[in-house]
């Protein structure tokens, strides 16, 4: 995954239209994708403008 390698660094923004077109698909299993990854704390969802990648934190385990 781009997003963990860091080829996609932090701030970049994603949007589903530019990725669907690249990914030879339809935005809806995109957004499905990228809305996923906003659930785990990946993603930002910016209103109007796409996901943008958020700096990686490190997480403790309980």
């Amino acid at each position: 995954m781009k997003i963990v390698s860091g080829q996609i660094g932090p701030g970049e923004i994603l949007t589903m239209p530019t990725l669907a077109k690249a990914w030879g698909v339809s935005t809806t299993p995109v957004r499905e994708i990228l809305l996923e990854l906003a659930g785990v704390g990946l993603l930002e969802a910016r209103r109007n403008r796409g996901f943008q990648v958020k700096r990686p934190t490190v997480r403790r385990r309980v």
